[in-house]
Parts: C-alpha cells; structure tokens; sequence
C-alpha cells in the first residue's frame, strides 16, 4: 500500500493504536449489495491492493471495513 495521506485529521493515535474519527449518523442496516462511492484516492489505493490479492475490489473493501470496525479501529465521534 501506499503511505498514508490523511491531510482531513480523521486518523488519531490517541487511543493507544491508530484509529480512524468519523462524525456518526444514523442508517439503517441492508440485507443486500449497496453500491458506496468513494474519492479518487480511497480507489487508487484500493486498486494498488487488488493489484497485489486474489480477490475482487468488492470483496476486498469490504473485508477492510469488517476488520477495521470489529478490530474497533473506527471512533465515532457524537455531534453534541
């Protein structure tokens, strides 16, 4: 991957490892495939990724997501 380039101060080391800030909203959960846009940049890392895996873009953005919010990398942050 590349190096990391987060100039927006969503990644914070204060919690003891890196963790990613996201302002928290509310939707409700699917049952099916979404289709999520994301910049330009998210997608050229995520193509250096598939670049180097066997899996598909799908599959592995997905799996990024699922380890980063159950590994408790994400820190919502609760708009007062």
């Amino acid at each position: 991957m590349g190096k990391a380039r987060r100039t927006n101060n969503h990644v914070n080391t204060n919690c003891g490892k890196i963790c990613i800030k996201i302002p928290a909203r509310k939707l409700m959960p699917v049952s099916n495939s979404q289709i999520v846009r994301i910049s330009a940049e998210a997608y050229n890392d995520l193509v250096e990724i598939y670049n180097q895996s066997t899996l598909s873009m799908s599959e592995i953005a997905s799996e990024i997501i699922t380890q980063a919010s159950n590994g408790r990398l994400i820190q919502l942050e609760k708009e007062d």
